[in-house]
């Protein structure tokens, strides 16, 4: 039951739909969203991520970027911005669909398709942290653009590989191979921190 807590895979659009028609007042909405368990959904520009986190991007040495449940890019760091030139892209950003649509971002992975199931099984993890219809509307939007993301996502994977790696290849420099971490921050446990550290060869 709602009341009790139970609910986690409800989504923003029910709960303001429920919110409306019981007339609650903004506190008594954040209230019944803490019971749902389905923390907001950041978006880019929402000034939703903590100042904590923005300076533990800044100070990391390794590329590093934030993301919300639907993998909308929310922050990152001068190292990924290195790889992927993000700056230069127009907002709002989706790590999903860099990888599937962005000629500057696919043509960095040397593997970017085993680097798309890592993502697309971080997308199917985080699914209850989104509405139905939002879900549902993003995935069918990919999947009619590609059909590469239908294939994927047709796997019905929500695990990442194992000691998941991505190879990105940067011009003159070669190629680098990256262990890739999705890490959830506890100051926003709603977030996924994605993290690539340069593997050490033996």
């Amino acid at each position: 039951m709602l009341e009790q807590g139970r609910v986690r895979t409800i989504g923003e659009k029910t709960l303001a739909r429920v919110a409306a028609a019981l007339r609650l007042s903004p506190a008594e909405c954040d209230f019944v969203a803490d019971l749902a368990r389905a923390p907001r959904a950041a978006g880019p520009g929402s000034g939703s991520v903590p100042e904590s986190l923005r300076r533990f991007l800044e100070m990391s040495s390794s590329p590093m970027q934030l993301m919300n449940a639907r993998l909308d890019v929310l922050a990152w760091n001068g190292p990924t911005n290195d790889l992927f030139d993000y700056d230069a892209l127009q907002p709002p950003l989706n790590f999903l669909e860099l990888l599937l649509f962005e000629e500057r971002v696919t043509d960095r992975f040397a593997d970017r398709t085993a680097t798309l199931r890592n993502v697309v099984a971080l997308l199917r993890a985080k699914i209850g942290l989104l509405g139905d219809d939002d879900l549902g509307s993003f995935v069918a939007s990919l999947e009619t653009r590609s059909p590469t993301f239908r294939e994927l996502w047709a796997e019905g994977r929500i695990a990442l590989e194992p000691e998941p790696i991505c190879v990105v290849v940067l011009p003159g420099q070669g190629r680098t191979t990256f262990h890739l971490d999705a890490l959830v921050p506890l100051a926003a446990p709603s977030l996924l921190l994605i993290a690539l550290t340069p593997r050490i060869e033996p």
